[in-house]
């Protein structure tokens, strides 16, 4: 049976998805928020061209991952029963009337994807994908019929999806185009429902998954999302030692109070425990840095004892009585201070147990001559105490404890 090629479908796209559709760029590059309509624009694409008499893959970076393309391709057949497609399932594949194919691939083994000659491509989650895949498989078959490519993903850092998207950005290359789209962009999506999400979401989180936000580092930042993303862990080894860092702040009203506990194993690597970084008055914040010494059950408390001088352990002690308090004083600015820190994590010997959002932006964010950074100074003068000890105790230490 032959098929129409001039057959036209109406694919239910919301704006921004056909303004996608409608682009002549070969090559189109979206970095969109979860439940943008990134997946379903892919199978509309793969079945126009196939429809068409053309060969397309959806390929997604592993086979579990590539059940998303494969059920949104067939419920597409499914809306369309008088076409005769044919649904094979043993080769993942859909076959048209008029020699056309579409055809569900992973990219777990670059090597697999090599071999054929393609019209279209779809990239799906490509971020999550080795980009050999691309560079040394794909883009070599879509050479001999000057096929094109659909990218989609949400951001996963700044890795080779977001090359590629850059590329799209830049006017003198006009086989590339590139767009970003949040999650509220879907006009389909209740409002509501990405508010609930924020609510108890980590910033960090939901800035990649919601807003398709690249998480890019300051040019001048000290630290870089790379570091701390290569150095995390879900669960700390038994720590030496462990101390509750603190930014303080003079008024309620003021800047927040940096509140950071990390600890040191018996190899000198730096975990960071906790941010429980806070703004509220001097009885608010000395409250919350006694709850976190015993949560913790850390050794010592470490104070910046510029802001304030004796009334930060006075504050500190009107809580906790016999709270040991080491405070220090900062005679460098914070970059200098902070220099010595970056360098541990860019050699992977400081490790986040867990995702702290706010704290990781704040390193890589802040530059010098910004407003002061509460979460990267507690920071700093936790890791300092631990890894270069330093200050006048005030207190009395918390006895060694043998396991964690």
């Amino acid at each position: 049976m032959a098929i129409d090629r001039n057959i036209t479908i109406d694919f239910e796209l919301h704006e921004r998805q056909r303004r996608i559709w409608n682009d002549p760029a070969r090559f189109r590059v979206v970095a969109a928020g979860r439940r943008f309509g990134k997946s379903w624009l892919g199978c509309a694409m793969c079945f126009d061209v196939a429809l068409h008499g053309g060969r397309a893959w959806w390929v997604a970076p592993s086979y579990p991952m590539s059940n998303v393309g494969w059920r949104g391709l067939a419920q597409i057949r499914a809306q369309l029963p008088g076409v005769g497609i044919d649904l094979r399932r043993g080769e993942r594949s859909f076959a048209f009337p008029g020699g056309g194919e579409v055809r569900v691939k992973s990219a777990d083994n670059p090597d697999s994807l090599r071999g054929e000659g393609l019209d279209f491509a779809v990239l799906d989650e490509c971020a999550y994908m080795k980009p050999e895949a691309w560079t040394e498989a794909l883009r070599p078959a879509l050479s001999d019929r000057k096929g094109g490519a659909l990218f989609i993903s949400t951001p996963r850092g700044l890795n080779w999806f977001r090359d590629l998207w850059l590329l799209g950005q830049l006017p003198e290359q006009s086989e590339w185009r590139s767009w970003s789209f949040k999650t509220v962009d879907n006009p389909f999506i209740d409002p509501a429902e990405i508010e609930a999400a924020r609510a108890i979401l980590p910033s960090r989180v939901f800035r990649q998954e919601y807003e398709a936000d690249f998480m890019e580092d300051a040019p001048g930042a000290l630290w870089k999302r790379a570091w701390l993303d290569a150095g995390r862990v879900l669960q700390a080894p038994e720590l030496k030692r462990i101390v509750v860092g603190v930014d303080p702040s003079a008024s309620a009203t003021g800047d927040a109070c940096g509140i950071v506990v990390a600890g040191k194993d018996a190899s000198g690597e730096l975990y960071v425990l906790d941010d429980l970084t806070l703004q509220g008055s001097p009885e608010t914040w000395a409250r919350q840095v006694v709850a976190a010494y015993h949560k913790h059950k850390a050794d010592n408390v470490i104070a910046e004892a510029n802001q304030g001088g004796e009334m930060v352990t006075a504050v500190l002690r009107q809580v906790e009585r016999n709270l040991p308090v080491k405070l220090v004083h900062a005679t460098r600015g914070k970059a200098t201070r902070a220099e010595p820190i970056s360098a541990v994590y860019e050699q992977g010997r400081a490790h986040h147990v867990g995702d702290f959002a706010a704290l990781e932006d704040e390193l890589c964010q802040w530059e010098a001559g910004d407003a002061s950074p509460n979460r990267l100074d507690a920071l700093v003068w936790a890791a300092t105490d631990l890894l270069q000890p330093a200050g006048v105790l005030v207190g009395k230490p918390r006895q060694a404890v043998t396991a964690r």
